[in-house]
């Protein structure tokens, strides 16, 4: 399996490095992935390994820092990020389908049985008094956050320091197996 990736970006600090941007943009091609293709029972196997396929994979991330208190025993350093990745199936060498996924699609699509439902959205129930259930998966959403945030906050009173972090999600679909 080989990748190949660049990563290209600026960063920007003014008012004496008390305010500061960060940007980057990278991308990622995954190609010569080992995959398992069917092949005759008759040759005493199921399958056989081989490379194929690829995968692309994109991002941005902005960063955004600055110290809005800064004396002699006490400063305050905020940083806020904000980034956002997506992968996709770039070139699919064996077939036209991973599973119900075709070129240009994105890997983390998340398909699933779903309860039929009428037109204003209720669910059919069947003679039998329980949901009826689709006959054909349904691709529900992704899997994948949309973006991704991070807030951090650090406070130094002297030699003393007290980080506060909190991060996300938004967007993207959870599901529980349990």
């Amino acid at each position: 399996e080989t990748s190949s990736s660049y990563e290209t970006g600026f960063g920007v600090r003014v008012l004496q490095n008390r305010l500061g941007l960060d940007y980057t943009y990278f991308y990622t091609l995954d190609f010569n992935n080992i995959i398992g293709v069917p092949i005759s029972r008759t040759s005493g196997f199921s399958s056989r390994l081989m490379n194929a396929n690829e995968y692309e994979k994109k991002g941005v991330e902005v960063v955004l820092r600055g110290t809005p208190v800064k004396q002699n025993m006490f400063q305050w350093d905020v940083v806020a990020n904000l980034g956002q990745v997506k992968t996709f199936i770039k070139e699919i060498e064996i077939g036209d389908r991973i599973g119900y996924r075709q070129e240009g699609d994105r890997i983390d699509e998340m398909w699933r049985d779903v309860w039929m439902r009428n037109q204003d959205g209720e669910l059919i129930i069947g003679d039998n008094g329980i949901n009826v259930k689709d006959p054909f998966p349904r691709m529900i959403g992704y899997n994948d956050p949309d973006w991704v945030w991070g807030f951090q906050n650090n406070f130094r009173f002297g030699p003393v320091s007290l980080y506060i972090g909190i991060d996300g999600r938004i967007g993207g679909l959870m599901e529980s197996k349990t």
